[in-house]
């Protein structure tokens, strides 16, 4: 279900997602006459952050060379020493692996559901800073809310 206005930007949004989940359209190779098209999913750089010690190493590095180093299927091909068909079935493979890893564990969704609570507890933290300081100054309360920043900021680091 793409607008005009995603067709101009040669992306789209997957309603089918449960976290952000955008698919862009890059046109990737030649292939005769027809144009080989691989929709990237910048999905899958999240699911890499979590699931990328369970891939093997060839997966990873073809992964990783795809969606972090945007390189084409014939650069990796070339730097790599293998076809652009086994590329592509490489990213297929492993996004394929993490996905059902995803689904099964649901590792990249918990990780991502704190990190929005942390950024949650943080605004909220802030927040009453602000209000300590507009309505009925405490120093309690703002020792209070500053170590819980100062907590959130840890678990953002790990």
């Amino acid at each position: 279900m793409s607008t005009t206005l995603d067709k101009a930007l040669d992306f789209g949004y997957n309603p089918d997602c449960k976290v952000n989940c955008f698919t862009t359209i890059v046109k990737k190779e030649r292939n005769s006459e027809i144009g080989v098209y691989m929709a990237k999913d910048l999905s899958v750089s999240f699911l890499l952050d979590v699931y990328a010690p369970v891939l093997t190493e060839k997966q990873r590095e073809v992964i990783e060379l795809y969606y972090y180093e945007d390189l084409s299927l014939a650069e990796i091909a070339e730097n790599c020493g293998i076809t652009r068909q086994g590329v592509f079935d490489s990213i297929k493979r492993g996004e394929m692996a993490m996905r059902e890893l995803e689904l099964k564990l649901g590792f990249a969704e918990k990780a991502r559901a704190a990190a929005d609570a942390a950024d949650e507890i943080k605004r909220n933290a802030r927040d009453i800073l602000i209000y300590n300081n507009r309505v009925a100054y405490s120093e309690q309360i703002k020792q209070l809310a500053e170590s819980i920043l100062k907590s959130v900021s840890i678990i953002d680091e790990e």
